[in-house]
């Protein structure tokens, strides 16, 4: 079998975007997980979407920038 060509190294916008994705979707799933569990979470639906997308943006958002930071660092080195 031939060897393939290396695939090409992502744009950091794009490490940054898949990052906040991945970070939203898992911290989603968590925060409902642990918050439904605890009965911690209010019973009308628009608080509770308000309360964990607060928090779960935000860590995307942190998550996202220090992704778009290192890919970048990553591609000047080369």
């Amino acid at each position: 079998m031939p060897d393939q060509p290396p695939l090409p190294p992502r744009s950091p916008l794009r490490v940054a975007v898949i990052t906040f994705g991945a970070v939203v979707l898992v911290g989603t799933i968590v925060s409902l997980a642990l918050l439904g569990a605890n009965g911690l979470l209010p019973d009308q639906p628009h608080t509770r979407g308000r309360m964990i997308g607060q928090g779960v943006g935000m860590l995307g958002v942190v998550c996202a920038a220090i992704a778009y930071v290192v890919q970048r660092k990553r591609l000047t080195r080369r």
